[in-house]
Formats: C-alpha cells, sequence, structure tokens
C-alpha cells in the first residue's frame, strides 16, 4: 500500500457547511487530513462546534481575534501556536483558505523554507472592491503567485486568480457546496405542512418570496424591500419572509413599520437543521447583493426547488443561475429589475413549476463529492510541479 499524502487545511472558522467536504477528503484512501481551524465562531455566526465529533479529525487553535466592525465584519486572527503546529504536524500539503490571516501568512513563508507544498484555497472575485483590498494587493499577488496551485470556488473566484497573475493550469475548481441531500430531502413539505409552518409564522397563504442571510448593507436587503413595494402593487397576497440577523435588522423593521409595507416577516437565526423548511414553505428565492464572493443559500434554495432572483455582483450567479431558465440574473442596486423578475415569475404557475424543476436539475451537479474531486485535482498537481 502506497504511502498517504498528509493534508492540512487551515480554515478561518468551523463552518457547518463546510463539513460534507473535509468528510468526503477524509476518506480518501491516499489522503490522511488534518483540518486546523483558527477560531470555533465569529461575532457574525452563531455557530458552535467545537467538542463535536464531525466525522473528520480537526484541531481549533488559539488565538488573539481583531474585531472591525463597519458596514460589514472584519477579523484579523492570529493563531499564535500555529509555527508550532506547522512544525509538529509533517504534512507534505498545506491548504489555506483565505490569506488575511496570520496564519495563511506565515504558512505561505515557512512552507517556501521548508519545501512544503502550498495551496490557496479562495472565494474572492473581482467584485469586492475595498480600501483592504488595494492595501493588501501585493501581498495577495506574492501568495498566489508563489503557491503550487490555486482552488477557486467558482468562475468568478477563478477569473479573479487569473487577474491576480495566477496561470490557468494552476487553478483548479472545486464549486462552493453544501450538505445536498439535507436540503434535497428535508424541503420537501406536504401542502398541510407548509400551511401548518405559516400558521406558526403568522404568514398568511399566498406566495412567499424567501431571503436568507445576514441583515447587513451588502447584502441589498433595502433594494429588495423596495422591490417588494411594487410585486405587492400587482400581488397584494404575496409575502416576504426575511431569515436572519445582523446589525441592519432595527432599521429594516423600522422602514418596514415607517412605510407600511405589508406581508414582511422577520425571522432570527434558524439551525442547519431546521433551514430546509424555510425554503419549503418559500415559493422563489431572492439574494439581492450587490457584493457576494459567492452565495451559498443559493445552492440551499435551488435543492429545495426555488426559482432564483439574484444580481450580477454575486458569484453563483455565473454557475448556477441562467435567465429564463432556473430565474434571473439582474442589475445589482436596482430595485426596478428586481420586481420586474419576480412578477414575472408569479404571474405564471408553469414557469414558476418549470423553474423549479430547472433548479433541482441543476444543483444535482454541486455536490461535495464533485467539489472534494477539484481538490483532489488540486493536490495531485501541486505534489507533481
Amino acid at each position: 500500500m502506497s504511502k498517504k499524502i498528509k493534508v492540512t487545511i487551515l480554515h478561518n472558522i468551523m463552518a457547518p457547511y463546510k463539513f460534507p467536504l473535509f468528510k468526503f477528503l477524509s476518506k480518501q484512501k491516499k489522503i490522511d487530513l488534518n483540518v486546523l481551524f483558527l477560531s470555533e465562531s465569529a461575532i457574525n455566526r452563531y455557530w458552535k462546534y467545537k467538542g463535536r465529533k464531525l466525522g473528520f479529525k480537526y484541531k481549533v487553535l488559539p488565538k488573539i481575534a481583531l474585531n472591525f466592525v463597519g458596514k460589514d465584519f472584519l477579523t484579523y486572527l492570529i493563531n499564535y501556536t500555529f509555527p508550532f503546529e506547522f512544525f509538529r504536524n509533517k504534512f507534505d500539503v498545506l491548504i489555506v483558505h483565505g490569506w488575511l490571516d496570520f496564519a495563511p501568512q506565515i504558512g505561505f513563508l515557512l512552507c517556501k523554507l521548508t519545501g512544503r507544498k502550498y495551496i490557496v484555497w479562495s472565494e474572492s472575485s473581482p467584485n469586492e472592491k475595498s480600501w483592504r483590498r488595494t492595501i493588501t494587493l501585493p501581498m495577495v499577488k506574492t501568495i498566489v503567485r508563489g503557491a503550487n496551485a490555486c482552488i477557486a470556488i467558482g468562475t468568478q473566484s477563478k477569473k479573479y486568480f487569473e487577474i491576480l497573475g495566477v496561470p490557468p493550469k494552476k487553478i483548479f475548481i472545486a464549486y462552493y457546496t453544501m450538505d445536498l441531500k439535507h436540503f434535497l430531502t428535508k424541503s420537501r413539505l406536504t401542502q398541510e405542512k407548509k400551511l401548518d409552518y405559516m400558521l406558526e409564522l403568522g404568514i398568511p397563504k399566498g406566495k412567499i418570496i424567501l431571503y436568507v442571510g445576514q441583515f447587513i448593507e451588502r447584502k441589498g436587503i433595502n433594494y429588495l424591500l423596495s422591490a417588494f413595494k411594487l410585486v405587492q402593487k400587482k400581488y397584494p397576497k404575496t409575502s416576504l419572509l426575511l431569515v436572519g440577523y445582523g446589525p441592519q435588522k432595527n432599521f429594516l423593521m423600522s422602514r418596514v413599520n415607517k412605510e407600511k409595507i405589508n406581508n414582511v416577516f422577520f425571522h432570527g437565526h434558524v439551525d442547519v437543521n431546521e433551514m430546509p423548511r424555510m425554503y419549503g414553505m418559500a415559493d422563489i428565492f431572492v439574494l439581492p447583493s450587490y457584493e457576494e464572493a459567492w452565495g451559498l443559500v443559493i445552492n440551499e434554495a435551488m435543492a429545495a426547488g426555488l426559482p432564483i432572483v439574484t444580481t450580477d455582483k454575486v458569484g453563483a450567479a455565473a454557475d448556477l443561475v441562467f435567465n429564463g431558465l432556473n430565474g434571473y440574473v439582474v442589475p445589482a442596486k436596482n430595485s426596478k429589475a428586481i420586481a420586474t423578475a419576480l412578477k414575472k415569475i408569479l404571474s405564471s404557475p408553469a414557469l414558476l413549476n418549470r423553474m423549479s424543476k430547472e433548479s433541482k436539475k441543476i444543483i444535482r451537479n454541486f455536490s461535495p463529492e464533485n467539489t472534494g474531486k477539484g481538490f483532489l485535482k488540486a493536490i495531485d498537481y501541486s505534489l507533481k510541479n
């Protein structure tokens, strides 16, 4: 039996949607996987998984977290024990998720000094312009160009790697994914069950437009509210369900009350095990972000068979949403365009039904197994070059 390839993955937080991918990789006969999490959770997340059995080897490193709160959240993690972990673990390949924390940065230098293979796994796209990106650009270019391979989560992140100067042969796509089976099966609700859940939340009978995500500015929820006002003029029995949490919630609730926007319902954090029923209740899913690396909620919504309305600034749009087939991609920050797309779908039950089927058909290829194959190709390439 050939020697196993020892792979260490550095990941910023214990995000549950990444666990199926890590499980898949840990089951590969040629891979000995160890995941080092830089933090259990984050100030804008409710995830708590430290100490649980997750189906793969992992460790949460001690840290110092420097938090910056503005229009969005930014945390710089300093995992001061990582250099010790680097030399203690005799891994062959280090895969780092992102590049803006201490461990991925020092990991790059240590890999160069020791000759170990270094792979960058990034979600970044050309759409995320910021002062942080500008000042870190020289460092980021050095890291990605010096990496043995790069893993992109989709078409947009591959494009950004190329903009940074990475040769296409070094870039491998491993599409963003989640527990597809969980959302495919658990979102199937009988009409009776759907009505029970709607009654529980106080939602009247009628179509439901759903948003899931953080209540932060770049998500564009304000534009969605404006769009929903236009939709309601033609479809007054339609409801808008906003699921999530964040600093904009009070502002958004205040706007709904002040402008008397009917049938808007706010729901707080929902555990991943309960999330499928939210999609199962809905008829259309909207992600109106004007800056979004991917938007995994689109995967979840498609697994539940929902038509999608999203913007051209959402990374997943390029790979998952096809105009007129399973939804519409509209210009960002354009409430009228969002409303037009929603009204098109609401106007035709046949179109809604067809788009629902297409969403399910498209998303079946975006499984943790297929994503894992992208990682395996990147690992093989890094070891040969």
